[in-house]
């Protein structure tokens, strides 16, 4: 039996919830895979099947907003959980001799391990592939980096030294900077499996040959069922509001959308996460169903809008099924995935800071009324369903080990 090891970002929703359908595809071609991530991921995979474990005791990490706010908090996060896991990991692999590692892009050390014990490596990337291309695609991102890179330069040597004793602990080679700065920001795998589809990934055709675009990862039965009250999603249209399971600490856009869309003629339902005090909210109107917590996947079968951060899992999920978008991005990764639904024709763009029960109303009202927005989301649905989602990507796992075999 051949066997994986999953290393993925521990309470990082839009990173592990791609990699479900493909643990499953995994196991049921024969595989075994040992699954690293949060506690709260155990029982989803227990269930699957697969062993789980927790980066404890090496490291505690909960993934959150602040980690995303800028390219040297990422960065700096990444060689932290390195420094303290590497070793210990490297250990626990030499017991269990996996035949390759899979590991999330944001996992660092999951290249360098499998490196380390001569086998492939490959990385999932759940996000758009980081590389010049695509700060060639958009000047407003280019800016961002530009000054965050700025920020971080004081650190460099900082960055520099901590790199060159985390690979000599482990007796790998230390390169340059340069070469490891893209282990920090595109952690390149043997193969690179990327859930995307090609209208998503700016300049797809450039990547080289080693990324694989497989597009959506959506297992039926991912999400439990969800029952719907008469009318919902049928006779009337069906808006979803979410802004995900980290940047959801927004009393006020939730209150927003309340007073946006009372007594409009469609049904709302909107999840707020589960720090937020549904009580707190106030008087909910009739149209409307709050809940801390909701299965996603079920809700955009019946979906007619998605009211989103713009993460790029729920913008995959979103166009899968067809659903057009209008967007409110908490940072400036989401605001690039937005920017590009908006110039597929498939979403509207709403600044954070301009958000309004006005603004949300006409958002929710202008996508309703535009028989064009839909019928692009429509397109993206058949180019990310094409590209065979979770069992391309085992395949194309298999034919790799084959190649190296």
């Amino acid at each position: 039996m051949t066997t994986a090891v999953l290393f993925n970002l521990p309470g990082a929703a839009g990173h592990i919830n791609p990699t479900v359908g493909l643990v499953s595809e995994l196991l049921a071609r024969g595989e075994r895979v040992i699954y690293y991530a949060g506690d709260d991921s155990r029982q989803q995979f227990e269930a699957l099947g697969a062993t789980f474990r927790t980066y404890s005791p090496f490291f505690e990490y909960q993934h959150s907003a602040a980690v995303a706010k800028d390219l040297g908090t990422a960065a700096f996060m990444m060689i932290d959980q390195a420094e303290c896991a590497l070793s210990g990991l490297i250990e626990a692999m030499e017991k269990d001799k996996p035949d390759y590692i899979l590991y999330d892009s944001c996992c660092m050390f999951g290249k360098y391990i499998a490196q380390r014990l001569g086998i492939p490596g490959i990385c999932l990337v759940t996000t758009i592939v980081s590389s010049p291309l695509l700060l060639m695609s958009d000047p407003a991102l280019l800016g961002k980096v530009i000054i965050d890179v700025l920020a971080i330069s004081p650190r460099v040597l900082e960055a520099r030294r901590r790199l060159i004793d985390l690979l000599s602990s482990v007796g790998l080679k230390y390169r340059n900077i340069i070469h490891h700065s893209f282990d920090l920001f595109l952690n390149e795998g043997d193969l690179n499996i990327v859930f995307l589809g090609t209208a998503s990934q700016p300049m797809p055709r450039l990547l080289n040959k080693r990324f694989k675009l497989v597009g959506a990862s959506i297992p039926e039965g991912r999400d439990p069922p969800m029952e719907f009250p008469a009318g919902w999603g049928s006779t009337h249209p069906l808006v979803y509001v979410s802004l995900g399971t980290v940047h959801n600490l927004k009393h006020d856009f939730y209150l927003n959308c309340l007073e946006a869309f009372a007594d409009l003629p469609f049904k709302v339902i909107m999840s707020v996460g589960k720090h937020v005090d549904i009580t707190s909210l106030g008087c909910i109107p009739a149209n409307f169903m709050v809940r801390n917590r909701v299965p996603q996947l079920e809700v955009l079968k019946r979906a007619q809008v998605f009211v989103s951060h713009g993460g790029m899992n729920s913008i995959n999920e979103s166009t899968y099924f067809g659903v057009p978008l209008v967007m409110v991005p908490q940072q400036f990764e989401q605001a690039f995935n937005a920017r590009r639904i908006c110039r597929q024709g498939a979403g509207l763009l709403l600044k954070c800071t301009k958000v309004t029960p006005k603004a949300l109303r006409n958002a929710v009202q202008t996508i309703l009324a535009d028989a064009r927005c839909k019928a692009n989301t429509d397109r993206l649905s058949r180019d990310i369903r094409s590209l065979g989602g979770q069992r391309q990507a085992a395949s194309h796992r298999l034919g790799h080990g084959r190649e190296r075999g």
